[in-house]
């Protein structure tokens, strides 16, 4: 059985409508069943978001007569209210496309009822998986939900008589479902795609960061044309437990005096033999396995952030509130890059040094 995709279809034309729902409910669409419901009065679209989960919202533009002198753009409005009250994909579907095409984003379509073909629009919206996103969190919450109150809370009587302090019992379930949002659990929900060895290079990163402030470990920061990122422990910058913000110097990929070389050379070489090795040294530079002293950061486009080479030899040492008040928040390392990150600043400062070992005598005594 086919997993049911659901679509709100808002068009004060009744007739319009319900000739929507008799075409497409119950239709079968890049593997999922559609089921259509309709309303006919924009004014209650937002409520019937409010009262079911829909996967994608058709909208109509116009209230009345479509017409570029009717400035009653209905649809518009309703758009403004879904953006502040749901995460779903819209469709605005109507006669005067033109009107609206400024509206357009990957998030909203802009279709013409006299031309474009909604079917096709619908299955390619799905093809992107934009509409799946909500589906798939609310059913994977549901089921880990309903696991969690009858597998184990509804077993364990002396669970809430324990736990009527300090929202215990709701910080246990927010963090055992914390725990089922890592990449096996994105697995699950979206398919083998999310997971795997080998991950697209954004994934090093939340996007976009979680605060606005420089108070988390991780924390690419700016000032100015200068970037930094911050190595205080979050718990210290959360709990104001430091005065001071520890943080390392991060410089641009092509200006950093091994990364930018490495670049320069792969790029200029002509030799594919020789390319190929140039290849391999900057491949391991960008995974940052070359030493503890480097770590690589993956340029952002839609974040503006530029390929950024970590130096845990240039540290210092800032003023907590100089930090939050002149520095500004442009990208946060996610699990388990953050750690790691931390662990290479831990090994890279806390070095022993041993005097390297006569090897002649050992290898002629082998």
């Amino acid at each position: 059985m086919s997993d049911i995709l659901r679509i709100l279809y808002v068009d004060d034309e009744a007739e319009t409508a319900q000739q929507m729902k008799d075409l497409y409910d119950g239709l079968t669409m890049s593997g999922y069943q559609i089921e259509v419901d309709i309303v006919t009065d924009f004014d209650q679209a937002i409520g019937e978001l409010r009262k079911t989960h829909y996967d994608i919202v058709i909208l109509d533009v116009y209230q009345g007569k479509p017409a570029p002198e009717n400035k009653d753009l209905k649809g518009e409005q309703v758009l403004e209210q879904i953006k502040q009250t749901t995460p779903v994909a819209v469709i605005l579907y109507t006669a005067l496309p033109a009107q609206v095409k400024h509206l357009e984003s990957p998030m909203v379509k802009v279709l013409s009822k006299a031309e474009d073909d909604l079917e096709v629009a619908i299955g390619a919206l799905i093809d992107t998986g934009i509409p799946l996103v909500k589906k798939r969190l609310m059913d994977h919450f549901t089921k880990e939900l309903t696991k969690y109150y009858w597998d184990f809370a509804e077993k364990q009587p002396e669970l809430l008589a324990t736990v009527k302090d300090d929202h215990l019992f709701e910080h246990l379930v927010t963090r055992r479902l914390a725990s089922t949002l890592d990449e096996n659990g994105a697995t699950k929900m979206f398919g083998g795609s999310v997971g795997g060895k080998k991950v697209h290079p954004w994934r090093m990163f939340i996007i976009p960061p979680s605060s606005i402030l420089p108070e988390r470990m991780g924390q690419v920061i700016q000032l100015g044309d200068s970037y930094w990122i911050v190595l205080t422990p979050s718990c210290d910058l959360e709990q104001k437990k430091a005065s001071y913000v520890l943080l390392a110097f991060c410089s641009k990929l092509d200006d950093h005096e091994v990364g930018g070389k490495l670049a320069k050379q792969y790029k200029d070489e002509t030799d594919p033999v020789r390319k190929g090795n140039k290849k391999a040294s900057l491949d391991q530079f960008l995974k940052s396995n070359m030493n503890d002293r480097f770590f690589f950061l993956p340029s952002i486009d839609i974040m503006d952030l530029p390929a950024l080479v970590i130096d845990l030899q240039q540290i210092s040492s800032v003023v907590f509130s100089e930090v939050q008040e002149k520095y500004k928040v442009v990208a946060e390392l996610d699990t388990p890059y953050a750690q790691d990150l931390q662990a290479k600043f831990t090994r890279y400062n806390n070095r022993p040094g041993t005097p390297d070992i006569e090897t002649a005598e050992l290898i002629d005594n082998i």
